[in-house]
């Protein structure tokens, strides 16, 4: 009788700590919403925990475990992520796709994104 197939190596779990989920919405904070995307984008194995502010490295949350260390603010988690996986979220974009998006960008926006100052 043989089993399922199992990795013989699986990818640490990154423990994602947020506030916990509230009226159905998994989270009500927008950074641990941002955080929470980029984590299912780039497909890494991840678990959510409901965070304590006062454990965080930052004193806010959210912040992450990453191979036993607590990373906090959600644009330091998204560099470490990146840095450590050497993941981006346009990895899976083709050169056409990219070409497409910007020639798109370019045309609704001009040079200047709005909300920027224009020389």
């Amino acid at each position: 009788m043989t089993g399922p197939r199992r990795a013989v190596y699986a990818a640490p779990v990154i423990t994602l700590y947020q506030p916990p989920a509230q009226y159905g919405i998994p989270c009500l904070s927008p950074f641990g919403t941002k955080v929470e995307t980029y984590l299912r984008r780039v497909d890494l194995p991840y678990r959510t925990r409901p965070g304590d502010p006062r454990r965080g490295p930052t004193g806010k949350i959210p912040y992450i475990e990453l191979e036993g260390r607590f990373i906090g603010d959600s644009s330091a988690i998204l560099d470490a992520l990146r840095t450590h996986h050497k993941l981006t979220l346009d990895d899976h974009r083709t050169a056409n796709l990219v070409a497409y998006t910007d020639r798109v960008y370019r045309r609704d926006f001009g040079e200047h994104p709005p909300g920027s100052s224009k020389p």
